[in-house]
């Protein structure tokens, strides 16, 4: 008998198999009085977990796998008593227990295809719905708005919801408690791009929020880090559960959560992917992760954006490019588009030899790399209006000889990789000094030009005051020298 309507969303690509059980070693004959009796004796005595002497099951039964409408059909069975067992299920779908059924099922009357007959009757066609808990998939996030440019520290988290599965975890023969929905393998492995190097001791683990110990589980990398403990960049991690950490996802229960982060930073630009992948229910520590009957489930791809631009030099009077400029790149944390030493702050990637200065080369061009893109926080877009938008100010620290410095921060920002096809160019033109005054910038980036500037006027005033005197005293001696 098939419901017009199934419990629940079909499943495709479960594996199922059914196996007919025996009375010492002979299959159980549901057309005899003494076989119904014995099938109610094992289904009286069933515990869910496995059959006791004198009932068994062959080392092999027929298998079947459901289609897109979650159907497996078994044709041509023998009438008996079957064990059905889950044999394998799609990455994210928690088994199903194992189940027995009668062919054919006994039905309680009258029967619905005639009026003829009221009592009991005999179901030869029929439907079985075994359950299975689709878990959740994974997530995997990125925490990066706060920084600014490679070399800050990223944060990235898996979060997974738990979903386990019936196990006689200390082989009872019963399964009772946190056994229900229990795991009895669990693992996460988390490849990390070429471009993210991991930051030492930043693993942290935590299920329902409460932090898990060392203990709970074992960490390896390949390659391995080396003898200062350093992990090479692009390595590959791996956590598996040990059996005191197992007990602990077990204790929290169907929908308890866990959560793996760690920190890494950049040590290149570009769009830098990173998934994770999560191994449940059967996963097996004496096997690879590649290795695995159960495949595990991947987090949706998690992006994080470095780029720049490309700065482009020249003389307003010449239009001639113009090399050996110097620029800082400060965060325009206020957004205001004007140099503020006071919130904004230099960007130094390196984080050891002060803010980065970048100088134009012969053709007036350099690249300014390594910034995170203005447009993207946290894996996702943003737009300007959105305080995670990064604002950036190109600040000339030291301009070709002959020429002023900028007046003012050249403010851009970063929605391309640095340089190739695609890149953005950001013009930059100064003027000679003999063009007339260009006020530089004040504070520390043109501090000191202005006063050194200052300096030069001052001298230069002198100097033509001295030639004005002289002169005069010169054209007065040669007047009194006519009147003698």
């Amino acid at each position: 008998m098939e419901l017009d309507s199934a419990p629940g969303d079909p499943v495709e690509d479960v594996v199922f198999e059914v196996r007919r059980v025996s009375h010492s070693g002979t299959p159980i004959d549901m057309r005899t009085i003494a076989g119904q009796q014995l099938a109610a004796q094992v289904l009286g005595s069933w515990d869910g977990v496995s059959l006791s002497a004198p009932f068994s099951v062959p080392s092999t039964g027929v298998e079947e796998t459901t289609d897109e409408d979650g159907l497996a059909v078994f044709d041509n069975l023998e009438l008996g008593l079957y064990l059905v067992e889950e044999v394998s299920a799609p990455a994210g779908v928690t088994p199903a227990g194992p189940f027995l059924v009668t062919l054919p099922l006994s039905q309680p009357g009258p029967h619905p295809e005639t009026t003829s007959w009221t009592g009991d009757w005999w179901l030869y066609n029929v439907h079985v719905y075994p359950k299975n808990a689709v878990t959740p998939a994974p997530v995997k996030t990125v925490e990066d708005s706060e920084i600014h440019h490679r070399g800050q520290v990223t944060t990235w988290t898996i979060t997974t919801t738990l979903q386990g599965a019936p196990h006689d975890l200390n082989g009872d023969s019963t399964i009772t408690g946190d056994e229900v929905h229990s795991f009895t393998g669990f693992a996460v492995r988390d490849d990390l791009d070429s471009r993210l190097v991991y930051l030492a001791d930043s693993l942290k683990l935590k299920v329902d929020g409460v932090d898990l110990v060392p203990a709970d589980y074992t960490v390896t990398w390949d390659p391995a880090p080396d003898e200062e403990g350093v992990v090479p960049a692009g390595a590959v991690m791996l956590i598996q559960f040990t059996e005191q950490g197992l007990a602990k996802l077990n204790a929290a229960g169907d929908g308890g959560e866990l959560a793996v982060s760690f920190d890494t930073v950049a040590n290149a630009s570009g769009v830098i992917p990173n998934t994770a992948q999560v191994y449940t229910n059967g996963y097996d520590t004496e096997l690879g992760p590649d290795e695995q009957d159960v495949p595990p489930t991947v987090t949706p791809t998690v992006e994080q954006k470095f780029g720049g631009i490309t700065l482009v030099k020249t003389a307003s009077d010449t239009n001639a490019a113009q090399p050996g400029a110097k620029f800082q790149v400060w965060v325009d944390v206020n957004g205001n588009g004007k140099l503020d030493e006071g919130t904004d702050t230099a960007v130094d990637q390196d984080g050891t030899a002060g803010p980065d200065v970048w100088t134009t080369g012969n053709d007036g061009k350099v690249v300014i790399d390594g910034l995170r893109y203005s447009n993207w926080a946290d894996g996702k877009a943003v737009t300007e209006t959105d305080p995670e938008y990064n604002k950036y100010l190109l600040v000339e620290v030291d301009a070709p000889e002959g020429y002023s410095l900028l007046a003012a921060a050249v403010p851009f920002v970063v929605t391309t990789p640095a340089s190739g096809e695609g890149a953005t160019q950001v013009p930059v033109v100064n003027k000679p000094f003999n063009s007339g005054p260009e006020l530089p910038l004040t504070g520390g980036a043109g501090l000191g030009l202005l006063i050194g500037t200052g300096a030069v006027l001052m001298g230069g005033g002198a100097l033509l005051l001295g030639l004005h005197v002289a002169r005069r005293r010169r054209e007065q001696a040669a007047a009194a020298a006519a009147l003698l």
